[in-house]
């Protein structure tokens, strides 16, 4: 089974990456140029472009678990849900989903994306750090 990194080439992302790869857990990274720096895999993944969520799953048909850092905007809810909705289609059961720390479930921003996956039925884990977080932290959710 394989995880989908979105943000995968940002601070998060390309850290997972190292632990990820060291772990010997197969895992692409997403992100808008859909390059990805040498050993991995990228596919191109732009949240305000649908037409790209399919080209993370033709290249791993196995995904089975997503990091969401989801796109930096007032309400995301819309475009998350959406990707969501699709990750679940293609056979997605767990989600760790990257927000605030002083957002809770159901509040502006990432609160109603974290309130959409409760709703979801799908495996998740909503992260809410405070000014950094140990990206092992999120390597154990997701493994």
């Amino acid at each position: 089974m394989t995880i989908l990194v979105t943000g995968g080439t940002g601070k998060i992302g390309a850290k997972l990456a190292h632990l990820l790869d060291s772990a010997k857990i197969p895992f692409l990274l997403a992100s808008r140029s859909g390059s990805a720096p040498a050993p991995f895999e990228g596919a191109k993944f732009d949240w305000f472009d649908e037409s790209t969520y399919q080209n993370a799953f033709d290249a791993h048909s196995d995904i089975d678990k997503v990091l969401l850092i989801p796109p930096t905007s007032f309400d995301p809810t819309p475009i998350a849900k959406s990707f969501i909705d699709f990750a679940i289609s293609k056979g997605v059961k767990r989600f760790v989903l990257i927000s605030i720390s002083v957002v809770e479930k159901g509040g502006d921003g990432n609160g109603k994306v974290h309130e959409y996956l409760a709703e979801s039925g799908a495996d998740y884990v909503v992260l809410r750090p405070t000014w950094f977080i140990g990206t092992v932290a999120i390597f154990f959710l997701l493994i």
